[in-house]
């Protein structure tokens, strides 16, 4: 008994046809990204700002037992450049995050030397809800809790879900 040929080649268009469509809805889709954590103390207190270089040497000297100490820091996923982002704490009436995006945590050898960065904080004091556009070249994003007097989780979201604040106030 021999394999007929002419039966396999519409099922194999029909499937090929089928992953395609399949991998083309996927596309086009949007990529977002959303991060959850904590950061245990504020770095604005005394300085009036967010103070981004403390947890970018922290983390250069004590890797990663130290995310979450006084900042937290996580990469941005590519597809996410150019999307809106959200950053918020679950009560913006009393917590203030800031974000800032870098290029890179640095150099080990010289953590003084900052690397490029764009912040982003609310320097009107109307909103403690960050946004923004996700920027180009600069992959690592840093979290930094302005104002609070005990450990506060923060969400970062991007993607659609970043034009509705219920994702960060359900």
């Amino acid at each position: 008994m021999g394999v007929n040929r002419n039966r396999l080649t519409p099922l194999a268009a029909i499937l090929a046809l089928s992953l395609l469509l399949g991998l083309s809805a996927a596309e086009a889709k949007p990529a977002g990204q959303k991060v959850t954590d904590i950061v245990r103390n504020a770095t604005g207190f005394f300085s009036g700002q967010c103070r981004f270089e403390a947890h970018r040497i922290a983390m250069l000297e004590g890797g990663e037992a130290a995310n979450g100490q006084v900042g937290y820091s996580f990469e941005v996923k590519r597809a996410t450049v150019g999307q809106k982002f959200l950053l918020g704490p679950p009560d913006p009436r009393i917590d203030d995050f800031d974000i800032a995006f870098y290029e890179s945590l640095g150099d080990p050898l010289d953590p003084l030397k900052m690397p490029e960065r764009m912040i982003f904080d609310d320097a009107r004091g109307s909103s403690t809800i960050e946004r923004g556009r996700v920027p180009r070249d600069l992959p690592v994003a840093i979290v930094c809790l302005f104002i609070a007097e005990h450990p506060v989780t923060f969400t970062y979201v991007t993607g659609p879900e970043a034009n509705l604040t219920t994702v960060l106030y359900p």
